[in-house]
């Protein structure tokens, strides 16, 4: 079997964006299979948007398929949608996927419902076919344990360590001398540690590998000292060209039988895999990130505004005061409906220690493109329905908090690269001519960067930054209703 490993480790990465149209024959270019393009439509991480295929995902694709004609010792890397036509780095761009999928570790953990609605693709670790988690694996075993070594206990006559008399007794007939029986000859036990001449400098190459091609993805930095050097080239070029046929899969093999020790096991199951990767007909081996990045995007926001646990954020305690719309025929009596939904809030932040200041929040997952300059907006907005929507929120959270101060907010993505420190960027209103005695909502650039770590990090917005917020807000409502008011006596 074809090995997944590259002699040279010239590694380059290639970045696609959510949202953009992706056809058949580019992911067949790219390297997938006609097998590896059906998993990725049917798991809708590729979808159908009117008369074309889009990308529906955010994180890594690695393809399996072997095409000679095509190169394909590099990374495919979906950006989210807020990056394209970004002026960053490449530095810049893997950095932030690298943040991503940390988010992605932690939100997996966190709601278990997620796991369950499979929008997530995070594979194990440990015996996977998947090259990424393999890597991930890989990489965190050699910095918590080192090079594989051959550890083994040598019996000899000649060994300098302490006597086996167990093995001596069986081995050796006693002399007696002066009615003491001693053994002219023992067996000694020795216990040595040193690298295997094969399996050791494998080891070293298929870390090498995963570090030149995942370690900056997976959020390390390693110094050119720290990254083993592989010697005998010739022999894993016979791994390359001969696979489970070459001597190293051989001694892996045999190597494995004779271990009982679960990291020894581990590793040697994965340097297998490395060789000759088991594929199975599953997505997970070709993918890790998210499908719907919007889903991670409102918990971000919720866990940075509404921290805690989920039965005890604001946002939680108010949404039970929500219910669904009501159905009545003409004697008022109701109407019970198959599937009753509400419609609830993203986030619903406090800003003391009571509800007496409230901020609704609709983590707007749409990619502007805004231009200030010339008040317009190059990309997707919000349409009439969200805008209504996010007004009847205030309305229904109003009639269950008559003394509450509140502020509505619509909060879109923005990156504005790695230097900046500032959050959160008001830049306009929104409002439904005809209801301007309705306040309107607040527009919002948030950074996407200081959102993911302070995700990550667990970092949280603290009440004085919020009474900050909710000030500056209030400040926006009563400058554009002074504006309107002075239009209308005009």
């Amino acid at each position: 079997m074809t090995s997944r490993s590259t002699e040279g480790i010239s590694v380059k990465s290639r970045f696609l964006y959510e949202g953009t149209p992706i056809s058949k024959q580019k992911l067949s270019h790219l390297g997938f299979s006609p097998e590896e393009i059906s998993h990725l439509r049917n798991s809708k991480i590729v979808k159908k948007s009117r008369s074309e295929d889009i990308l529906n995902f955010v994180g890594i694709l690695n393809p399996k398929y072997k095409n000679d004609n095509i190169n394909t010792n590099y990374s495919i890397i979906v950006l989210p949608k807020y990056l394209h036509k970004k002026k960053i780095s490449k530095e810049e761009r893997i950095e932030h996927i690298s943040y991503i999928l940390k988010a992605l570790r932690k939100y997996k953990t966190e709601d278990k419902k997620v796991e369950l609605e499979n929008n997530i693709f995070l594979p194990s670790s440990i015996g996977s076919t998947n090259a990424f988690s393999l890597a991930e694996y890989l990489i965190k075993d050699y910095l918590e344990r080192g090079i594989y070594r051959d550890n083994r206990t040598i019996f000899s006559e000649k060994n300098s360590g302490r006597i086996d008399w167990k093995r001596t007794i069986e081995s050796f007939t006693p002399i007696k001398s002066n009615n003491t029986l001693f053994y002219p000859k023992t067996i000694k036990k020795k216990r040595i540690s040193q690298e295997h001449k094969i399996i050791s400098n494998f080891h070293k190459y298929a870390l090498k590998v995963s570090i030149e091609k995942f370690g900056s993805l997976l959020g390390y930095s390693f110094n050119a000292d720290i990254i083993p050097t592989v010697e005998n080239m010739p022999l894993i070029k016979e791994v390359l060209r001969r696979g489970e046929q070459s001597r190293v899969y051989y001694e892996l093999i045999k190597e494995l039988r004779g271990k009982y020790g679960s990291r020894d096991i581990k590793l040697l199951r994965n340097l297998i895999n490395f060789i000759s990767p088991k594929y199975s007909s599953d997505v997970n081996n070709i993918v890790i990130g998210i499908r719907n990045y919007e889903l991670l995007w409102e918990r971000m926001i919720m866990q940075i505004f509404d921290p805690g646990e989920k039965k005890n954020t604001t946002t939680h305690r108010i949404k039970e005061n929500f219910s669904p719309p009501s159905w009545r025929n003409l004697e008022h009596a109701e109407i019970t409906t198959k599937k009753p939904s509400k419609s609830i809030p993203d986030t619903i932040s406090k800003v003391g220690k009571d509800f007496s200041k409230l901020i609704i929040i609709d983590s707007k997952y749409y990619h502007l493109d805004y231009d200030d300059f010339n008040g317009l907006f190059e990309g997707s907005n919000p349409r009439v329905n969200d805008v209504i929507k996010q007004i009847a929120y205030e309305e229904v959270i109003r009639s269950h908090n008559l003394k509450s101060q509140i502020v509505n907010v619509f909060m879109f993505p923005e990156y504005y690269g790695i230097s900046n420190n500032k959050l959160v960027k008001p830049f306009g209103t929104v409002f439904i001519p005809g209801l301007e005695t309705k306040k309107p909502i607040i527009n919002c650039l948030i950074d996407t960067n200081l959102v993911l770590r302070y995700y990550v990090q667990g970092i949280y917005l603290k009440k004085n930054f919020k009474r900050t917020l909710f000030d500056d807000f209030k400040q926006i409502e009563v400058s554009l209703t002074d504006h309107l008011q002075q239009r209308d006596s005009v």
